[in-house]
């Protein structure tokens, strides 16, 4: 696996895609425009993936009446909708998410690129229409916003 995200890394350093990564350096963090991009690994039957994970709108008020239920029926409708970019309602997250993995046993540049500007394009379009359907929560750039004006030093939970 150390060798996915040593060539992931550099695919990204080459490209000259700021990120950041994780105290253990096996999470990279990558922004744009409304979306922030979490990329991840995993070893599954397949081989290694690369999985893409971005949050669209979090802390979705559930004491509301009704909220869970239109936060399920806007992920079903989105996905009926779309393909090759899943989104996910996490309930005890309250969380919105869109989610897309690659395979990466013959991970190519050009691959993982498509798959980032697939990602950005889906979250930075999608978190608006999340945050107007369900009504509640709070969207990536929103909290990446608001922790600009607290301290550097603290963790950014997006």
């Amino acid at each position: 696996m150390e060798e996915v995200i040593d060539q992931v890394r550099g695919i990204l350093v080459r490209k000259h895609i700021d990120f950041r990564s994780n105290d253990s350096d096996d999470e990279f963090y990558v922004s744009t425009g409304s979306a922030l991009i979490t990329v991840r690994f995993r070893l599954d039957d397949d081989g290694p993936c690369v999985c893409f994970v971005s949050n669209l709108l979090m802390d979705i008020d559930l004491t509301v009446a009704g909220t869970k239920e239109r936060a399920l029926e806007a992920v079903n409708e989105v996905n009926a909708a779309t393909y090759a970019v899943k989104f996910v309602f996490y309930e005890e997250g309250r969380t919105i998410a869109a989610e897309h993995e690659i395979l990466a046993a013959r991970l190519q540049a050009v691959e993982l690129l498509d798959a980032l500007d697939r990602m950005y394009r889906f979250a930075d379009n999608y978190d608006d229409v999340f945050k107007e359907k369900v009504g509640s929560g709070v969207r990536a750039e929103d909290r990446y916003n608001q922790s600009k004006g607290s301290s550097d030093s603290e963790e950014i939970d997006v």
